[in-house]
């Protein structure tokens, strides 16, 4: 009777199930019964996905109340069109495949939603040049984004993520029209027509933008519109005193001077990233780094930096923590030398495939510094004795990359799960000298290890499918572990 009964009056079960007696407290007062209803209700819509929360919405004027609190609204992340959870797995797969422009917007309308993002996987890159094939199926257009966001509550709205989209002018337009006056994050990586255009917001504390990959040169023109807005809106209106992280990712070459020039007020800035950054004359990239001498993060990877910058930074950022010159050329032994004397509280530290660096200075890095992360995929003459070396220099490492370091063998992972008992994340793509069976050992050995990166290991090819996964997962279910892992093929 009670399962029908739910059917029919959800609401009211939850009711007659608060008044029950206990035999110790005797009954409830209609207080604490309405207490416990609406702590039940709260307790599912919780587990619900947001398409199944705003159903219920409908159900009758105590569900549509409930279905309105905050804390049942605080993010929505939709990807390819399907309502996701954090970690991104789809949190209604049987449900349907996509959402629509109508529904999205159905979804969204007066939600007291504080997180937004949309990703689309699909995207292609030279979406920009080819407008006359329409937008791709399963994307919003820039109109319907628009509409999606014109519905929200504006006025709860923090953080604002529209990745790989093809969000434009009227998205553009609603932001830079103060629609979103308590807008403090804002991520727009990926979007074509507004690759790098920054909204002036006075609450902004995060804006990222550009393709983390590099870019062709057929696509600067579009990267070079973004960054000519960004000039003209910076000499019209106030900048953003409270900005703080800013990610710039395949800038053009004529970029530069403009991005030096917005972020002169800049004196908050602690995270800045500058990555495939390709211009031949980095001069401005020194003026940027000196404007922002409080950094404790900078990323330039895969950059080309002229001679000097780094000398700029080591003279500059003397809080900086973390530092990724990974991929950049040239960089020479003496100009990184200054580095370690100017920034010692560097703790993670990113050096894959840095063309010019000798493996000495990277042992002298790794004695100099208090390392908890270090990437040094690339150094092909490191070998098993000097990983020794770099093990007992750093046992605090809870990130280690050794890619394509093609010298080092079995040893190094015994090496690694003795001397570092606190490694969470490992990189060991393209070792050719590594072993299955010793591979297995080494995973149930670090207990603390949940992401281990393996592409072009040669000890997987003998196996057929997932066969391999399925051992390491065995593997590290025969130890006592703090957290599941995961793997990453590249």
């Amino acid at each position: 009777r009670r399962v029908s009964f739910v059917h029919s009056d959800p609401l009211h079960f939850f009711t007659a199930m608060s008044t029950a007696p206990t035999d110790v407290d005797g009954p409830r007062s209609a207080a604490e019964q309405a207490l416990a209803m609406e702590e039940i209700c709260l307790l599912l819509l919780r587990l619900l996905s947001p398409r199944d929360r705003a159903s219920v919405a409908r159900v009758n004027r105590a569900f549509h109340a409930a279905s309105l609190r905050p804390l049942l609204w605080t993010e929505i992340r939709i990807v390819d069109g399907d309502p996701v959870d954090s970690e991104g797995n789809a949190v209604d797969p049987g449900g349907i495949t996509g959402l629509d422009a109508r529904r999205l917007q159905s979804l969204v309308a007066r939600r007291p939603i504080s997180r937004l993002q949309l990703l689309n996987h699909s995207l292609p890159l030279n979406l920009a040049h080819e407008q006359s094939e329409g937008i791709p199926k399963g994307l919003f257009s820039d109109t319907e984004i628009a509409a999606a966001l014109t519905a929200l509550d504006t006025s709860r709205l923090t953080e604002l993520r529209l990745l790989r989209t093809v969000a434009g002018p009227e998205v553009t337009g609603l932001i830079r029209e103060g629609s979103f006056p308590n807008l403090k994050h804002l991520d727009v990586r990926g979007s074509v027509y507004i690759p790098t255009l920054l909204p002036i917001t006075p609450s902004l504390e995060v804006f990222r933008t550009g393709w983390v990959n590099e870019v062709s040169e057929d696509m600067l023109p579009v990267f070079k519109l973004g960054f000519d807005s960004i000039w003209n809106i910076r000499r019209a209106v106030p900048p953003c005193p409270l900005l703080h992280t800013l990610e710039f990712h395949s800038l053009y070459p004529q970029a530069l001077e403009q991005v030096a020039a917005l972020l002169a007020p800049c004196t908050r800035m602690r995270d800045l990233t500058m990555t495939y950054c390709k211009a031949k004359n980095t001069d401005h990239l020194g003026s940027i780094v000196e404007q922002c001498p409080g950094l404790t993060s900078l990323n330039l990877r895969a950059s080309a930096l002229q001679h000097g910058v780094l000398t700029t930074i080591a003279h500059t950022c003397h809080e900086l923590t973390s530092l990724n010159i990974g991929c950049v050329k040239p960089v020479s032994d003496g100009e990184f030398s200054q580095i370690l004397e100017g920034c010692p509280k560097i703790s993670a530290l990113d050096l894959c495939y840095c063309q010019g660096l000798s493996k000495e200075m990277l042992i002298r890095a790794t004695r100099v510094l208090d390392l908890t992360g270090l990437g040094m995929s690339g150094f092909k003459e490191v070998t098993d004795t000097d990983m020794q070396s770099i093990v007992q220099a750093c046992p605090r490492l809870v990130s280690l990359g050794i890619g394509g370091c093609e010298l080092v063998t079995d040893a190094t992972l015994g090496i690694i799960s003795e001397g570092l008992p606190h490694l969470e994340r490992t990189t060991l793509h393209k070792l050719p000298l590594l072993t299955f069976p010793q591979i297995e050992a080494f995973v149930a050995r670090c207990k603390h290890l949940h992401t281990i990166h393996l592409d072009g290991c040669v000890a997987l090819q003998t196996f057929a499918g997932d066969e391999w996964k399925e051992r390491l997962i065995e593997a590290a279910a025969g130890a006592i572990r703090f957290s599941p892992l995961k793997f990453t093929l590249w």
